[in-house]
């Protein structure tokens, strides 16, 4: 018992230890918990601590534990690690420190806080690019996000400082910052001692000043602020192998003596061999310059054009392969580049580098087994050892070295040699190295094919070549390096030769081919054909008793103006009569002309006159429309649209020969002269031009109604003239309020039905009322007697479409035979106005202002004319051509009135009063050439193959001021449509699209980079305006909602869109997006209109619907779209400029102050700009406050700000301070207009309908490339490129080479595609050069 007392007894005092380390364990967790809460401002926090973290990381990476130093600040206490590693080659321990940001991580109040929020700091620098941030406490994850915005600051504004901050490896990126500074000190040694290579006599100028040496300077802070261009080395080496072979030689009365600028072209540094070689291409300062940087390799390009790393966004790449490294390495130092040695790589060294060398001189070696001459290699070069004893080294397994003595050469040259199998049969591996100063590649290479050459010539491969090599190399090395040989082998350009040769031979072919007439058929078929004309229906046209005068006036005059009423019949009789007068002369060779403003006129005629003629259309009596040719070798009358003759006729005013032979010509009749359209206007220039060079031809105007003397003075000759009176039958007129009161038209005024005043601003300025035109017909149909039919003149297709669902909708079925008829239709779809209704239904017309003239419609007793046209009209607030619908002039109207009395007596209801029609109908339309931009204009002269476009305008009618035709000029220039004076291909058919130039590029462009359908929305929107509403209060977030932060003009495309694809009634849906319903059926129409136009000039396929895969492949993709609207509205470019980061300290820790709108600044081009006035390149330019990418919350900054505006242009209760525009985040802005707003002294710009856009889509489709040559002077490398002489871009200047060379290519491109539109067979994107300026721009980082 005793024992088990005492057992029982012994615990007592472990018990009262175990309860002293129990209460030990709970201070020390409760001291635990109260350091995490202290550290995470959290008292539930169970995960790991930023400290832990931290550990495991460095654990799992074998580096040494960290080190923490802890330092007592004003402020609190900071914490700065230090992190080693010790390098296994060297047994050196590297040591980074890592103190972390002062404006991020404010000091702490603990050692203990200080120490986890460095450890957060370490962690971010080591792996930002982990979601390590996730498992921090919170206060630690608002930390991560403050230093993620930091370290993205320093991304772009500071990228070879990040590069050697902000990696997974900042060891091994140590040991490469110090092999960088290395270089680049023993470089800067080099250059101390050369005083030639880029230290620069200051008081030494540039020997010739040429445009390329741009004059505009800019700051070396501009430099530091501008954006970084890089195109990296696979899309170079991709542009580079499409562009080879892309300068032609010059022929030889090309070339010249030496050009004064080759003097520059030395002082910069280039080699006088390469300066000889590049003028063999070049005529030009600056086409020698970009030669230089597009040819001469990088590694032997002058100091001030080498490329720098600041050139650059390299991304950092570690290879765990050390072996192969080196390989690679030594394999590159032998005269390769990376990309040869890649593709001849092998695992064997000494195989790498034979192939290397085979590849090199494209050698092929024989079949002879190796151990046929096992010792022959060993014996050589001990043999050699025995003379140059310390010149020679074995470096491997079958690897020799050679050290060269070189005459007259301060350069170290090592020669390797690699056995190869079968040697000394087949040649060895040959290696050219260069330890202590770099010699390019391709010199290296010239070196070896040199001596390759010299061995087979020779015949030495096959015995013992060791020695001959060496000491070939000796003697010849100097004078390769002197003259290494051209950089372009001619054997590239014997096949362009070639092929340019083959070319100009068809060319020639194609010249000589005329249009064959066979006159003894002619003669034949008129005689057979002649007795069964029937002049019934001829006589009794009113022309008829004037075909002897307007013989005889022909007779005696070379310039006649024939004029002739509604019904005279002077276009189908006055060629008749010229073509019997011929044929009684026994002329049976000459032909007639005869000029139509539209196609369905062209046609129409060619088969009346056929009718009247007993034959069929195409053979005596012919029409020539675009994409249609009805003519053949009989013959004699052509009826042709005014656009086809002009373009028959541009080679006669070029110096080549034409194939349009103008001797066969005897008359050429222009019709409807009156309507003074461009086409017309332009043919009359060329007939002017041109006449002296043939005179036996006549030229006769016809027309309604128009001033003879305008002709006369034109010519400069008496112009004859003849009269021919109309015959048409009674017409009765009903202006609007006999009209009013025919259908009984009320419209409701206060709850009460009242006929409107019918010269009320109801009618004059409200768009038309199509249920008063369908109410109108159906009373016309129910009184009229006839079966004649109705013709309605309205101002456009969508009218015309809408108001046939209209008649439809009041006509029983069957009852109503409606037909349009526009220039949209296809000459099939026009030519059924001309036939006979069904039985029982009345024919409706429903007609454009291309009824007016020429044609005539035979049953049409009624003509309802709604007063109204749409014309093209130059908008100078816009920049664009505008489809302005407005009242027709009298004279229209008058041949409106006409086209009712041809048959019998007609009837004619106005939709306008007397009233409007005297006083506010214009008596004649404004010629075209005074409405429309004269940009287009220019462009279609230049189109004409006329070199001196301003010149030739000046002869015209009307003509232009000379101030805007310059600026036409120029702005051609900056487009692209015009470079040196000379059309371009994108030029050439731009000049194609009837539609102002901003659209005509979105469609071409559209269709080239597959985004049409989008791009068709984007040139609607230029041409009708923004649908918009922007009086109401809620617009600018809807817009947002829309544009997504993709910019103005998307926020649009996105609202047709949605508009487009409802189903349901779309004015709720409008009233509620704050858009204007008429602006989207505009939008809508001008679409339809743009697609028929592609369909009809061959741009697309007639079966073409939005699903077209090809044409759409990359219609969703951003950075191919806003490339497009940079490209289609270039020169509108804003530079943007944002503000530095800054940072605040709060209660949650240091956060990024949001930046003020006002920091961030836009610049556009200062127009006014020039080298002797004291204004920059640059002006100051705002986002508007309608933009959706103005702020992110309130509109303007301050009343007076606001006052600067319209009240319909923004919301007056948004009144505050403005935000910078989050959206915003583009190196660029693109813009449709700008709007300058001035109050008192201060004048400012404002950019409406902005979208963002990439320092590349400027460079590719911007204005002219210049290289900044400045900075030489100073001995400072090239900073970059200037576009349009004030955009500065920091890039490598052999970037800025090759997308200029790439434009060209473009250009080249565009003419390809768009003259083949085999778009159904078109895959990736097109040809080459289309496809890779689409992966360029998609891969392209904004």
């Amino acid at each position: 018992m005793a024992k088990k007392t005492k057992k029982a007894e012994s615990p007592q005092p472990a018990t009262a230890g175990a309860n002293r380390t129990k209460e030990s364990r709970e201070e020390a967790e409760k001291k635990r918990q109260a350091n995490r809460r202290l550290v995470t401002n959290s008292s539930t926090w169970t995960g790991k601590l930023p400290v832990n973290l931290l550990h495991e990381h460095i654990q799992k990476r074998k580096w040494n534990k960290p080190e923490y130093d802890i330092k007592k600040v004003k402020d609190g206490f900071i914490a700065i690690i230090t992190l080693s590693w010790e390098n296994p080659k060297t047994r050196e321990t590297l040591r980074i420190k890592f103190e972390p940001i002062k404006d991020v991580v404010k000091p702490q109040e603990t050692p203990l806080e200080a120490r986890h929020y460095a450890a957060t700091y370490c962690l971010h620098r080591l792996a930002f690019s982990k979601n390590i941030h996730m498992v921090l406490p919170s206060n630690h994850k608002d930390l991560w996000k403050d230093l993620e915005s930091y370290r993205k600051d320093m991304e772009k504004n500071k990228p070879y400082k990040y590069k050697y901050e902000y990696t997974e490896e900042p060891f091994q990126m140590l040991l490469e910052k110090r092999k960088a500074e290395a270089e680049a000190q023993k470089q800067k040694e080099k250059e101390a001692h050369n005083p030639q290579k880029l230290k620069i006599d200051r008081n030494k100028k540039i020997p010739v000043n040429y445009s390329t040496i741009n004059e505009v300077t800019f700051p070396r802070k501009v430099w530091e602020q501008s954006p970084l261009l890089d195109l990296g080395f696979v899309f170079r080496r991709k542009i580079e192998k499409l562009l080879s072979g892309s300068w032609q030689k010059m022929v030889e009365n090309q070339k010249r003596t030496k050009p004064e600028y080759v003097d520059s072209l030395t002082f910069l540094g280039f080699r006088n061999a390469h300066i000889e070689e590049c003028l063999l291409y070049t005529n030009s300062f600056n086409n020698s310059l970009e030669w230089l940087l597009f040819n001469v390799p990088e590694d032997d390009l002058p100091p001030f054009f080498q490329r720098d790393e600041r050139d650059s966004t390299v991304e950092i790449k570690l290879s765990i392969d050390s072996k192969k490294d080196n390989i690679i390495k030594r394999l590159k130092a032998g005269g390769f580049d990376e990309e040869q040695v890649m593709e001849c790589y092998r695992l064997d060294e000494v195989d790498a580098a034979i192939a290397l060398t085979y590849e090199l001189v494209k050698y092929e070696p024989p079949t002879t087994e190796e151990t046929e001459h096992l010792n022959v290699w060993e014996e050589e070069i001990e043999a050699i050892s025995s003379i140059f004893e310390d010149r020679i080294k074995k470096t491997g397994n079958n690897i020799v070295e050679f050290e060269l003595n070189l005459e007259n050469c301060s350069q170290r040259f090592i020669l390797r040699v690699f056995k190869s199998p079968g040697y000394p049969s087949a040649l060895p591996g040959i290696h050219i190295l260069t330890p202590d100063e770099k010699v390019a590649n391709y010199i290296k290479q010239s070196i070896i094919q040199q001596l390759v050459a010299y061995l087979q010539e020779n015949s030495v491969i096959g015995d013992q070549m060791l020695y001959s090599i060496f000491s070939w190399l000796e003697e010849n090395i100097g004078r390769i390096i002197d003259n290494p040989g051209p950089l372009i082998k001619d054997d590239i350009f014997v096949k362009d030769a070639q092929i340019a040769s083959v070319m100009d031979k068809s060319k020639s072919k194609n010249k000589q081919r005329k249009r064959y007439t066979d006159v003894k058929g002619i003669k034949a078929d008129y005689v057979q054909r002649s007795p069964l004309i029937d002049l019934d229906s001829r006589t009794k046209l009113p022309a008829w008793s004037h075909r002897n005068r307007v013989v005889e006036i022909l007779k005696e005059n070379n310039i006649v103006l024939v004029t002739g009423e509604t019904g005279s019949g002077k276009s189908t009789q006055i060629v008749q009569f010229l073509l019997d007068h011929m044929n009684s002369q026994n002329d049976f060779s000459s032909q007639i002309i005869c000029t139509q403003p539209r196609r369905i006129s062209a046609i129409g005629l060619a088969e009346r006159v056929s009718e009247e003629r007993s034959d069929n259309c195409g053979k005596e009596t012919g029409y020539i429309i675009r994409g249609e040719n009805n003519t053949g070798k009989l013959t004699r009358i052509t009826f042709v649209t005014t656009g086809v003759l002009l373009r028959m006729m541009q080679g006669l005013l070029k110096d080549d020969d034409s194939s349009f032979n103008l001797d066969q010509i005897r008359y050429i009749l222009v019709d409807e002269v009156h309507e003074r359209s461009i086409d017309s206007d332009f043919l009359l220039m060329i007939l002017k031009k041109v006449r002296r060079k043939f005179p036996n031809l006549k030229i006769i105007l016809m027309s309604a109604t128009i001033d003879i003397s305008i002709f006369s003075k034109f010519f400069k000759v008496d112009v004859a003239h003849t009269h021919i009176e109309g015959r048409t039958y009674p017409i009765k007129d009903f202006y609007l309020d006999e009209v009013i009161n025919l259908v009984d038209y009320k419209i409701e005024r206060n709850n009460e039905l009242v006929k409107p005043n019918p010269n009320s601003d109801f009618f004059k300025y409200r768009p038309l009322d199509l249920d008063l035109i369908a109410r109108l017909v159906y009373k016309i149909d129910s009184q009229l007697d006839s079966s004649g039919s109705i013709l309605v003149f309205l101002p456009g297709a969508m009218e015309i479409n809408s108001c046939i669902r209209k008649l439809r909708s009041v006509f029983n079925e069957g009852s109503l035979w409606a037909l349009p008829l526009h220039s949209a239709l296809s000459s099939k779809d026009q030519k059924r106005v001309f036939q006979k209704p069904p039985n029982g239904a009345r024919k409706v017309v429903l007609s454009t202002n291309i009824a007016e003239t020429s044609i005539t419609i035979p049953d049409a007793v009624v003509v309802i004319d709604s007063g109204r046209v749409k014309t093209n009209v130059y908008d100078t607030r816009f920049h664009s051509t505008k489809l302005i619908e407005t009242l027709c002039s009298k004279a229209e109207a008058t041949q409106r009135r006409g086209r009712a009395g041809r048959v019998t007596s007609g009837l004619c209801y106005k939709l306008y009063s007397k009233e409007t029609e005297l006083e506010n109908m214009r008596d004649h339309p404004v010629p075209e050439i005074m409405r429309t931009r004269l940009e287009s204009i220019y462009l279609i002269v230049k189109s004409m193959g006329i070199s001196d476009a301003r010149e030739f305008l000046k002869t015209g009618i009307d003509s232009p001021d000379d101030n805007l035709l310059d600026n036409a000029k120029q702005f051609l220039h900056d487009i692209g449509a015009v470079f040196e004076d000379k059309l371009t291909h994108l030029g050439e058919y731009l000049s194609m699209l009837p539609v102002d130039l901003h659209s005509g590029k979105l469609i071409i462009f559209g269709t080239l980079l597959g985004a049409l359908e989008t791009s068709l929305t984007l040139a609607a929107i230029s041409t009708t305006g923004n649908p918009f509403i922007e009086n109401r209060e809620n617009v600018r977030e809807v817009k947002r909602s829309f544009a997504n932060g993709k910019g103005d003009l998307m926020a649009i495309v996105e609202a047709y869109v949605q508009y487009s694809n409802l189903h349901a009634s779309p004015y709720k849906w409008c009233e509620q997006n704050c858009l204007s319903p008429m602006v989207l059926k505009d939008i809508s129409s001008t679409r339809d209109h743009y697609l028929s136009i592609l369909e009809d000039i061959g741009f697309i396929p007639l079966n073409y619907t939005k699903d077209h895969q090809v044409l759409n492949r990359n219609d969703s993709d951003f950075k191919i779209v806003s490339s497009i609207i940079t490209a289609s509205f270039y020169p509108n470019i804003a530079k943007v400029k944002y503000p530095e980061l800054k940072y605040l300290k709060s209660s949650a820790g240091t956060i990024a102050r949001e930046a003020d709108a006002r920091e961030t600044k836009l610049f556009m081009k200062n127009q006014n700009y020039t080298l002797d006035s004291e204004t920059l390149p640059s002006n100051r330019c705002f986002i508007h406050p309608g933009s959706s990418l103005f702020a992110t919350s309130d509109a303007v900054s301050s009343v007076a700000e606001l006052q600067l505006f319209d009240k319909n242009d923004i919301d007056s209760s948004k009144i505050g301070s403005a935000k910078m525009p989050s959206q915003l985040h583009s190196d660029f802005a693109v813009y449709r207009s700008s709007q300058v707003s001035a109050r008192d002294q201060n004048t400012k710009i404002y950019l409406r309908d902005i979208t963002p856009t990439s320092s590349l889509s400027v460079t590719l489709f911007g204005g002219k490339i210049t290289y900044n040559l400045n900075t030489i002077l100073a001995g400072r490398k090239s900073p970059g490129i200037i576009i349009d002489s004030w955009i500065p871009i920091v890039t490598w200047s052999k970037n800025g080479v090759l997308l200029h060379r790439l434009r060209i290519a473009l250009d080249e491109a565009i003419k390809v595609r768009l003259s083949k539109a085999a778009y159904n067979h078109v895959q990736n994107g097109g040809d080459n050069v289309l496809g890779l300026v689409e992966e360029l721009i998609k891969n392209f980082r904004y």
